[in-house]
């Protein structure tokens, strides 16, 4: 499937959910094996190119905020889910429980990200300028007062220092 043709996102979310239900096939049977790094990330690899074509994104882009942005809650969070739903009463209620766990947990991850924490930082800046900085806008904020000059200054630095350190990590 490539990026620039082809099917619309919603459809490439549907063939995702397909993949997604072979995946988590018989999933509490083999969740012990996600214990071993190399087999959770053979999963994540997987998740992460289907995120990347959903999207329509550039290959650069951080596992953490591709899954985000394609909307696809991470696979290995779905196995232990459905573990959990397994060993339970699997009830409606214990589903929609479970789904709210998994939910909360993802959201603590995001939270706690390495990657792609710029877009955090730069929703934090709301507080700050009482705008949202956008591409567009970006000029008009800085331009509108010292203290939002300088807090751009500081964020668009906090970012760089960040993506630098990143990439000499890797």
């Amino acid at each position: 499937m490539t990026n620039m043709c082809g099917p619309g996102q919603t459809k490439r979310k549907m063939l995702w959910a397909a993949v997604q239900s072979i995946i988590l096939y018989a999933a509490p049977l083999w969740t012990q094996v996600l214990n071993v790094a190399s087999y959770r990330e053979q999963l994540v690899r997987v998740q992460r190119q289907m995120a990347i074509r959903i999207c329509r994104s550039y290959r650069t882009v951080s596992n953490e905020a591709v899954v985000v942005v394609a909307g696809t809650i991470p696979l290995y969070l779905l196995v232990a889910e459905r573990l959990r739903i397994d060993n339970s009463d699997r009830t409606a209620e214990t589903k929609k429980n479970e789904r709210t766990r998994t939910l909360n947990r993802w959201q603590c991850e995001w939270n706690t990200a390495n990657k792609g924490r710029w877009e955090l930082w730069r929703r934090n800046m709301v507080g700050v300028t009482e705008t949202e900085i956008t591409g567009e806008n970006v000029m008009d904020v800085m331009i509108r007062s010292k203290d939002d000059w300088n807090a751009v200054v500081s964020f668009m630095t906090r970012v760089i220092t960040k993506k630098e350190q990143d990439e000499r990590r890797e």
